[in-house]
């Protein structure tokens, strides 16, 4: 499943700064930039077909609307900044001509020294934040070689990728086809058939349900009090019976016997 993070994807000016410990998470994605760095161990971050290692001291920068997941293997303590493109307009613009070579950024003692005490350690006053966010996208923009045409095509794939998420995101308790989705964004039927088996490796159906499931699972352990006849309804199931068929497919085990665990 691909999850679409809409906490992440459309609030101005949005910074979100978490430290973990021995990180692992799904893929996802958002709207907005997310800033990675390792204090301590080592983390597989994955995004598209890539995979980069991030070792300690190092930083990695995922971009708008890319598809990403964390693996840890060993042992890692990681810090990680969401922001918006508030931050780095001019960046926005210039990397869309950018072909992603490395994710990877290592500075000098005296750059590392100025970014640990403005960026991660100190309080994330505006000017500074702002500063130090386009000093670290300015560098990611030299270290990426130019690739034009192809680079636009995938962004443009990408903003349709997004756009599908936050529709699914937004409408899965609803009875939603493929041909509302492809109404509601102007796309071709067929289009949004293959870019769906070409990007999620399934059909429409199967992701709206994986995000039905998702959700319902969270009720299932957080709405002790709600029944799991509620529980399909609320998630979009128009009955108990395809509920129960989806949630097998989905997870491999029941809604009752999650709910009894």
């Amino acid at each position: 499943m691909i999850f679409y993070q809409k906490m992440n994807s459309s609030i101005p000016y949005n910074v979100n700064v978490v430290e973990y410990e021995d990180y692992n998470y799904i893929p996802h994605l958002h709207r907005d930039f997310e800033l990675i760095y390792v204090k301590e161990g080592e983390l597989l971050l994955y995004t598209e077909e890539e995979k980069s290692v991030l070792s300690e001291g190092e930083f990695g920068l995922v971009l708008q609307n890319e598809v990403h997941f964390f693996e840890t293997q060993g042992h890692s303590r990681i810090w990680v900044m969401v922001f918006s493109e508030d931050y780095v307009r001019d960046f926005c613009e210039m990397i869309k001509s950018r072909a992603v070579n490395s994710r990877k950024l290592k500075f000098s003692e005296n750059d590392m020294n100025f970014l640990l005490e403005h960026l991660i350690f100190g309080e994330k006053e505006k000017l500074s934040l702002t500063a130090c966010l386009n000093f670290i996208c300015g560098e990611f923009y030299k270290s990426n070689t130019e690739e034009g045409s192809k680079k636009r095509e995938e962004k443009t794939k990408k903003s349709t990728v997004h756009e599908i998420l936050a529709y699914i995101s937004e409408h899965y308790t609803e009875e939603i086809r493929l041909s509302e989705l492809s109404a509601a964004l102007g796309y071709e039927e067929h289009y949004l058939s293959r870019l769906f088996n070409s990007t999620f490796g399934k059909s429409f159906t199967a992701l709206v349900n994986e995000y039905r499931i998702y959700h319902a699972r969270r009720m299932i352990s957080d709405l002790k009090d709600k029944t799991l006849a509620e529980i399909a309804l609320s998630s979009g199931f128009g009955s108990v019976r395809n509920f129960n068929r989806a949630y097998k497919i989905v997870t491999g085990k029941s809604p009752k016997d999650d709910r009894e665990n």
